[in-house]
């Protein structure tokens, strides 16, 4: 008998911790994203601890998880009361920090683990990091060089001989945490030192666990405070920690090479989230519907909520497409107010996407004429937000059966090479609904005869 082995699931996979709340799920995506585009040939299961996480967050994760095959993607909602009454000492520092103590205890199946703060990218791989040997230590991690700088050891009543790591990223060793029970003790000295302790869960860490600390080298946790004075050696860093309360996404951030390296990954994750914007704004559209029809100031928060996140996640770089791209959220937004379930202009709120739109059409950079992802879906667009109008001859609307006479003309174009009869069908829908707004100088009769002529072969 001949067993045929799967070498990948022969592989030993990589677990890693990550410790959130809702707030930080992009940028903890971008985090994942990185490690994935840059360790392909690993198995990988992601951790992530949070106290609440959004059925969009799971999504957006389980759509990382479709990209990427090498990956198994989890999260674990940790019970935050006994967390939250440990006070935080610095401002942007979350009870979920703390999280961290717990993974040895949460997963006993494991002896080994990586943790990592969300507020970092790999650059490379993290194999030579994983294979490192733990013997003796309880975790592994960089030597914080700002905390030498500013001698802070002394407050800690440790030695300048004593190790002290920055906790961003940490090798841990589970089997001797969990053996010496040392989520007890993190817990035990994290509320006798609350007010001494400023860097709270990571005086901790470098504390009780005192003589058990692996020194690895820095390019493993590359922080800000290095690039301030060796920004030499960025070129062979793994991991770039963004340390500080000012962070790359912030507009204030100084240092353009990382934040360029930031955003490289951030755009990775961004396309990825595009897959699901038109899901996102359908379930947008129900819930301001149902708040609509229940008075549930609950659900009509719910929906301004997501509606915000669509929003704030549109810019040139998502698709011009009608499925998952900007003529898609703009019918939806369009389609809101003209329900009168969300107040506003239509022409001032819409006039980017349109703007986007007029410039595809110039540049006739699309070559589908399907209505979801080519020229008929920018053609629906259109039609929506002419349909309702009482006035056609205000400056948008103008404008927009404009440029409507340039996309019928691109349509025509087009048509006599297509042959998929869906794409035909989609073709003959909306030039039937374009017809209904009586744009004159159009060819659009003619055009429903040659694509319906196409479609039935007579």
């Amino acid at each position: 008998q001949i067993i045929l082995f799967n070498h990948t699931s022969m592989k030993t996979t990589i677990p890693i911790f990550f410790a959130i709340n809702e707030e930080y799920i992009d940028h903890c995506c971008t985090s994942i994203v990185s490690i994935l585009e840059n360790n392909r040939s690993l198995n990988i299961s992601i951790h992530i601890l949070t106290d609440c996480i959004s059925l969009e967050s799971k999504e957006l994760l389980q759509e990382i998880e479709n990209v990427f095959t090498c990956v198994t993607i989890q999260w674990e909602i940790i019970d935050s009361e006994s967390f939250k009454q440990l006070k935080k000492k610095e401002g942007y520092i979350t009870e979920h920090a703390l999280y961290r103590y717990a993974i040895a205890d949460l997963f006993p199946n494991l002896d080994k683990a990586l943790y990592l703060d969300a507020d970092l990218v790999i650059n490379g791989s993290i194999e030579p990091l994983w294979e490192l040997d733990l013997e003796g230590y309880y975790c592994a991690g960089v030597d914080d060089i700002f905390i030498r700088r500013i001698n802070y050891r002394k407050i800690l009543e440790l030695t300048e001989k004593d190790v002290y790591i920055n906790a961003g990223v940490l090798l841990l060793n589970l089997k001797d945490l969990r053996k010496d029970k040392i989520q007890e003790k993190l817990l035990q000295h994290t509320s006798i030192y609350i007010n001494r302790d400023r860097y709270q869960d990571q005086d901790a860490i470098n504390c009780i666990c005192k003589g058990k600390i692996k020194l690895i080298p820095n390019i493993y946790n590359f922080t800000t405070s290095e690039t301030l004075h060796t920004p030499e050696m960025l070129s062979g860093i793994i991991i770039i920690h963004y340390t500080g309360s000012i962070k790359p996404w912030h507009q204030e951030y100084p240092w353009q090479v990382l934040k360029e390296l930031y955003c490289k990954y951030n755009s990775s994750m961004d396309k990825i989230k595009d897959r699901l914007l038109s899901r996102w704004m359908e379930r947008t559209i129900e819930l301001f519907q149902l708040s609509q029809k229940t008075n549930d100031t609950e659900l009509e928060e719910g929906a301004d909520k997501l509606l915000n996140k669509i929003i704030d996640h549109c810019s040139l770089a998502v698709p011009i497409t009608y499925e998952n791209g900007l003529c898609g959220i703009g019918a939806g937004i369009e389609y809101l107010l003209q329900k009168k379930l969300v107040e506003g202009n239509s022409d001032e709120i819409l006039h980017q996407i349109d703007s986007a739109v007029y410039s595809v059409i110039e540049q006739k950079s699309l070559t589908d004429l399907g209505l979801r992802k080519g020229v008929s879906g920018l053609a629906y667009y259109f039609y929506l937000r002419l349909c309702a109008r009482e006035n056609f001859n205000t400056p948008t609307a103008l404008k927009i059966k404009e440029y409507l006479f340039h996309l019928i003309n691109w349509i025509a174009e087009l048509l006599p090479d297509t042959n998929n009869r869906l794409v035909l069908c989609e073709v003959y829908l909306v030039l039937s609904l374009l017809h209904e707004l009586n744009i004159p100088q159009t060819p659009i009769e003619t055009l429903m005869r040659n694509s319906l002529s196409q479609i039935t072969g007579y």
